[in-house]
């Protein structure tokens, strides 16, 4: 009698397990999403990006009107002297005073030469745009 009980429950634990792994493969916990689905959850969140050329020119005119790109795009020996403080960009407490030895590493003129305008070493960053009105 105890073996045939023992049997018996072998066998509901070995129905169990073959019913859970069946539920398993059909519903799986974590499954990868088809291309489909992907696509329609991209569109379901919002439009598309578009260009926004306005904004584009906007910024384009404020940076010409800052530091005239044209003439101050890159540091050179020009609109760099000796003993002038340069500041990297995005580091407040990291600075470089120009000297001899890096004096001689800058290009005598800068690759866009135009008519005068203020100052800007390296690129114009953000922050020389922040005095600026804008519309």
């Amino acid at each position: 009698m105890l073996v045939r009980c023992h049997r018996s429950k072998l066998s509901v634990w070995a129905v169990l397990c073959v019913l859970v792994l069946c539920w398993l493969y059909i519903f799986p916990v974590y499954r990868l999403r088809s291309d489909k689905e992907i696509v329609d959850e991209v569109l379901r969140q919002g439009q598309v990006w578009q260009r926004n050329q306005t904004d584009i020119d906007l910024f384009r005119k404020l940076l010409s009107e800052c530091c005239d790109p044209r003439r101050m795009f890159a540091v050179t020996k020009q609109n760099s002297p000796m003993g002038k403080v340069l500041w990297y960009d995005g580091e407040f407490y990291h600075s470089h005073t120009v000297n001899n030895e890096t004096y001689s590493l800058f290009v005598q003129v800068g690759l866009y030469s135009g008519p005068g305008g203020q100052q800007c070493t390296g690129f114009c960053s953000s922050p020389n745009l922040t005095h600026l009105k804008t519309q």
